[in-house]
């Protein structure tokens, strides 16, 4: 997880200035308003790694594949890719044809052919992954090749050596070929069974060079994609604003042979249709939970993740209560993909060099609680690394369940009884807003009831992120939403290599563990992998680099204009195939 979206006269071009939160007035054509719960800290491919920036991100930019948004299980689908790789006997070595007559959006970088956005090639792949082992672009999605690709290592030590990064570009790597304008090659140094996964995500994007020789340093504001959607005002403050791509090639919706039967009345409607089937979107940037829900009770926001405080008040049951569904408000639910939970970071002299005192952490942790007070019991307590609907998980019971007694016991034997001894520890939270606060005054008393004492700092999301990636947090909530549905993609969170600035934010860095990780990875699913999941489970677990906490099922309302949405927390590309009746927006606005 984690996980972006910003006139134009002939050729577009991206306003940079700062706008409000309300809607553009001069637009016409269909919008959706849609609401973002913090700052959008980058557009980057190579450095985007949050929800936030998954959201507007998966607009502009395009990958070789895409979830299917009408399966009921996950599932890949071709995107910008023909079809499904073919591999050579030994598995280790991928060809991938890529879709003629793609083109990117409109944009100034494009100077040879005055504006137009050119034709995408093989090349645009090469130089986009090739930009995730540039240390300068702070990339958060090296990982995918890492360890996998043929000569990555050796590419990736030539970036701040001394030569210009653009120079290195323009070096080969032996595992990644543009073999012709359409076709790719990736040489593999071991089996990738998850490779058609990690080419869904987001930083599998081609990125063409000339906006990044163009926009420089402030390229992460200015993307140029190949999506359905193109930026045409972007603050990642307040508001960004995106319009359709005029460039976007033919996609069409699902015919009702194509998709899940609980989503056939869908495509009896609009099976056939181009996408996408809105001409605008507008995310507002809302940190706090209140005005997000009061825009969604006036009309402004067409879906809304319901707020903790507001959750009884229109949900009975596990439905909408009956005066609210007369006015046309649904609820969609998705099972958990997504998780929380505290991260302890494992370089840190006080909490790294002492397993008993991670354990009492671990064990003073009220997650009932948590998921009570916080989620309103929308999830279950987190048993493991791995959540309840991915095949391949151990299943087995977790040690350190909230236990005060035996909390106090374990800090005792690690040197602190009661706390005394113990420096006060440091609690960062990942956002500003109150609900944040109110967990981390959650933790602070649990802590508090062992004697251990506990100073909260508030961050924006953006100074969270910053201080993960340069491993300067103690103790802090940790959130995932998988990159996808393998146990892989979890246990990577924690693999040695890939600690921070990379996704193991705890820097958790342990022999036997990453050599089993490194032995699941490339093993296909089966009895003798879930064996080596349990082992590595059981690690975790007397290790501690996370206390767990919860894993949270998506609960979204939905306005009755909005037609073919559903939560779908993995499927960033969920917009193309929502419309909005604009003969029905507004009715919640009038009540």
């Amino acid at each position: 997880m984690r996980f972006l979206f910003l006139a134009a006269a002939a050729v577009a071009v991206l306003t940079l200035t700062a706008v409000s939160c309300t809607r553009a007035p001069a637009f016409k054509g269909k919008v959706l308003h849609a609401v973002l719960e913090d700052n959008v800290k980058t557009t980057d491919p190579a450095a985007m790694y949050d929800i936030m920036g998954g959201e507007v991100d998966f607009q502009i930019y395009e990958t070789p594949y895409q979830y299917d948004y009408f399966s009921e299980t996950p599932k890949l689908l071709p995107m910008l890719a023909e079809s499904a790789p073919v591999y050579s006997k030994d598995r280790l070595t991928a060809t991938i044809k890529i879709k003629k007559g793609i083109r990117f959006q409109n944009d100034p970088c494009f100077t040879a052919t005055n504006g137009a956005g050119r034709e995408l090639r093989a090349q645009d792949f090469v130089y986009g992954w090739k930009r995730l082992a540039d240390i300068a672009n702070e990339p958060q999605g090296s990982w995918i090749f890492e360890g996998k690709i043929a000569g990555w290592e050796d590419f990736s030590k030539k970036f701040g050596q001394g030569k210009p990064s653009a120079e290195v570009m323009k070096e080969e790597i032996e595992g990644l070929k543009a073999v012709d304008d359409y076709t790719l090659v990736l040489k593999l140094k071991k089996p990738y069974p998850q490779l058609t996964w990690a080419l869904a995500t987001s930083f599998a994007a081609p990125v063409p060079h000339e906006a990044v020789e163009h926009y420089g340093k402030d390229f992460e504001r200015h993307p140029v994609g190949t999506g359905p959607f193109k930026a045409q005002s972007y603050d990642p403050a307040s508001r960004v604003f995106m319009v359709r791509n005029e460039n976007f090639r033919e996609e069409l919706f699902p015919t009702p042979d194509q998709v899940a039967p609980k989503y056939r009345d869908a495509a009896k409607v609009y099976g056939g249709k181009r996408l996408p089937l809105v001409d605008a979107i507008e995310f507002s940037i809302l940190k706090e939970e209140q005005p997000r829900w009061l825009g969604f009770l006036a009309g402004k926001f067409d879906e809304v993740k319901i707020p903790k405080d507001n959750f009884n008040t229109i949900i009975e049951n596990g439905k909408v209560k009956p005066e609210w569904a007369a006015k046309g408000v649904s609820l969609s639910i998705e099972p958990a993909l997504g998780y929380w939970y505290v991260s302890l970071n494992m370089l840190d002299k006080t909490l790294g060099t002492n397993k008993l005192l991670r354990q009492a952490i671990a064990s003073a942790i009220d997650t009932k609680t948590w998921l009570e007070l916080f989620k309103n019991n929308r999830g279950s307590i987190q048993t493991e690394v791995n959540p309840p609907i991915v095949p391949g998980r151990c299943g087995k019971p977790y040690r350190w369940t909230y236990d005060v007694a035996r909390a106090r016991q374990l800090l005792a034997k690690a040197g602190f009884p009661e706390g005394k001894g113990l420096p006060m520890l440091k609690w960062d939270t990942r956002r500003s807003e109150m609900s944040e606060r109110q967990l981390a005054e959650l933790i602070q008393k649990n802590l508090a009831a062992i004697g251990i004492q506990l100073e909260v700092i508030t961050n924006t999301f953006p100074a969270y992120l910053d201080k993960s990636h340069k491993g300067n947090l103690q103790l802090s909530k940790g959130g995932f939403v998988m990159d996808y549905p393998d146990v892989e993609n979890n246990f990577q969170l924690l693999y040695g290599p890939n600690k921070a600035p990379g996704p193991n934010e705890a820097s958790f860095d342990h022999a036997e563990y990453n050599q089993l990780y490194e032995k699941l990875a490339v093993m296909a699913p089966g009895a003798e992998r879930t064996k080596l999941a349990c082992r590595m489970e059981e690690i975790l677990q007397d290790e501690v680099p996370w206390a767990y906490g919860i894993f949270e099922d998506e609960y979204r309302l939905v306005q009755k204009w909005l037609k073919n949405y559903h939560t779908a927390e993995l499927i960033y590309t969920k917009y193309k195939y929502v419309d909005v009746d604009d003969k029905d927006r507004g009715a919640l606005a009038q009540r």
